[in-house]
């Protein structure tokens, strides 16, 4: 009799045994699996909180470069030298004044790297890299050209021939008191500032990476990252083709 009830009592016991564990269990991977996705979306918050302020910054870099070669341009020593290049009389004296002119003004803004003036078919006729001078530029080709401020501007990047970094080139008119052009300004702007921001860890933490990626020659290229020696799978990962694409979004890549 002892062994039958004991016999019942197994019988009775397991079922609830197995019925309690897999609760335990259901619960416990619910948990696990709760607890994952919170961490991850708490994860992706706080990167995309980051990205965002690093996209706020180096656009407003931007605008203060393209602000400060709209004033440039619009400054009566380089309005009226300018037009002085073109007359053969006065031609020495104004490049001199040019030349004191613009080094004190690059001293100041370290990001003009090359300031340069063309004619309006893209002759260089004044430069502070006087290996441009007398040289072809076209405008069209690796120039950002813009005329005022109300435009809305995307950079063209291309590959500096001298240095061989990405560059960037800003090219505006000038025009004399009557406001007929009297040549061009292009200036190259000096990146360092960009790659700064770019290496800024705030809100990454220990292992978090930045890139700046855009197109050139229809690849992506990195004009700036926290990460050095850049391969080219990193430049062809999926995260980056979508972003380039205008593609905003997130997601968890296995590495």
């Amino acid at each position: 009799m002892n062994i039958r009830k004991k016999s019942l009592l197994l019988r009775l016991i397991t079922p609830l045994s197995l019925l309690s564990a897999a609760t335990v269990l259901t619960i416990s991977v619910s948990t696990y699996f709760s607890a994952r996705e919170t961490i991850k979306q708490s994860l992706f918050d706080r990167l995309s909180v980051a990205a965002t302020l690093k996209e706020q910054e180096i656009d407003q870099w931007f605008k203060v470069q393209r602000s400060d070669i709209l004033l440039l341009a619009r400054l009566p020593e380089v309005k009226t030298q300018t037009a002085a290049l073109a007359d053969a009389k006065f031609k020495q004296d104004a490049y001199e004044k040019l030349s004191l002119y613009l080094q004190d003004i690059i001293s100041a803004k370290p990001n003009l790297a090359e300031v340069s003036i063309l004619t309006e078919g893209g002759i260089v006729i004044f430069s502070t890299n006087k290996a441009l001078e007398k040289t072809y530029q076209p405008l069209g080709a690796t120039t950002t050209y813009f005329a005022s401020g109300a435009e809305k501007i995307v950079p063209t990047l291309y590959t500096s021939p001298v240095t061989g970094t990405i560059s960037i080139t800003f090219a505006t008119p000038i025009l004399d008191g009557a406001k007929n052009r009297v040549g061009v300004l292009s200036v190259t702007l000096d990146l360092q500032d960009v790659d700064s921001l770019i290496r800024e860890r705030t809100g990454l933490g220990d292992t978090g990476t930045t890139y700046l990626v855009g197109q050139l020659e229809r690849s992506n290229t990195f004009i700036a990252s926290d990460k050095d020696n850049q391969s080219v799978e990193d430049i062809n990962s999926f995260a980056i083709d979508a972003a380039t694409a205008g593609q905003n979004g997130s997601g968890l890549s296995q590495y």
